[in-house]
């Protein structure tokens, strides 16, 4: 999170209201459920996993600095073109239209309480696998409803 502070401002402020709106149940397009509260690190563990296939944050810091994971070097070219590639796949993580439908899905396969959740992360990489199958895949809705 402090390297997307210092790079960029904007998303952080995008991942911090997400995941504030999630706590409060107003009426209207907000990111509120009955079953889970992200924290800006489930975004961001999220973004990394989906975007840049990598699900420890260890790797998420190396990346967005900018290291070449091959040549293990740093380069400021490369922090740029990771945090273009963090801004584009995160208009798919926090976008309210996938959140609800992972939700649902999560939903009806029987989860309708928190305290049926064991990993909040394991939820988190749920996700991921339902943008994943939904932006890579190309699956369609109701199967992958079925999938999760």
């Amino acid at each position: 999170m402090t390297l997307i502070s210092i790079h960029d401002e904007t998303e952080r402020r995008r991942i911090e209201r997400f995941c504030y709106e999630a706590t409060i149940p107003v009426s209207g397009g907000t990111s509120y459920n009955l079953l889970f509260n992200p924290k800006p690190s489930h975004i961001i563990r999220a973004v990394m996993a989906y975007g840049f296939k990598r699900a420890r944050l260890r790797y998420a810091y190396m990346l967005l600095r900018g290291r070449d994971m091959k040549t293990e070097t740093y380069s400021a070219g490369l922090r740029d073109k990771m945090f273009a590639r963090l801004k584009n796949r995160l208009d798919d993580v926090p976008d309210l239209n996938n959140w609800h439908e992972f939700i649902h899905c999560v939903m009806s396969a029987g989860y309708f309480s928190r305290s049926l959740i064991a990993s909040e992360n394991a939820l988190v990489y749920t996700y991921v696998m339902y943008l994943i199958g939904k932006y890579d895949f190309g699956i369609d809705a109701a199967a992958l409803r079925k999938l999760v």
